[in-house]
């Protein structure tokens, strides 16, 4: 789960600083927001750029991982894994909130950065953030709760470690998972538009 938030993550970083960060530096941010489109327009603009981005990269990391498993000897290890159509199609699913959330969250640091190594370093930091549910979970045993998949990152964790071992995972719980990472995709979204409606956004200096 960590590589496949991990690539989510990487996949649509480069493009969520530069339509903000970048654009700021280069001083283009002004002269597209003189225009007479709404800003929450532009910013679902760049944002749904950013998701098919980091969309594109989930989904070529779910297909080279489904490829290259039939080849593990996960037999010689003790070990079976789950991950037909079934497993892919759901896992999707699962992370597909959570990449709009990712995105979200990525322009959102990058509108603090007024320069694009300034916005690489918010957001090299910002991705500490999906690694702290998997080193938890990987160090210290814990029993799956429900209240797990409301919550944005262990939701995700949960769910597609136990669609990989083959574990008969509820529509419910699948759909906690997607209901409570798109709340908090939302607030962090109407956040970001908040931001984008400020003037000092499109100041470079």
């Amino acid at each position: 789960p960590y590589f496949f938030i991990l690539g989510a993550f990487v996949g649509g970083m480069a493009l969520a600083i530069d339509t903000t960060a970048g654009e700021r530096e280069r001083q283009s941010l002004e002269p597209l927001f003189a225009n007479p489109v709404a800003r929450s327009k532009i910013l679902l603009g760049k944002l749904g750029a950013t998701g098919a981005f980091a969309l594109t990269t989930l989904l070529l990391s779910i297909i080279a991982f489904s490829f290259a498993g039939q080849f593990m000897p996960t037999e010689k290890l003790g070990m079976t894994l789950s991950i037909g159509p079934r497993f892919g199609l759901l896992t999707l699913l699962t992370m597909f909130p959570l990449v709009f959330l990712i995105s979200s969250l990525q322009t959102l640091a990058a509108a603090f950065a007024k320069t694009f190594r300034e916005a690489q370093t918010y957001l090299s930091l910002l991705m500490i953030v999906p690694a702290v549910p998997t080193l938890l979970m990987s160090v210290f045993p814990f029993k799956t709760e429900t209240w797990m998949y409301a919550v944005p990152l262990v939701g995700q964790q949960v769910t597609i470690t136990r669609l990989m071992r083959g574990e008969l995972v509820a529509s419910s719980d699948i759909a906690l998972c997607v209901a409570g990472t798109t709340l908090a995709a939302v607030i962090v979204y109407l956040i970001t538009a908040r931001i984008y409606q400020g003037e000092r956004l499109a100041i470079s200096t």
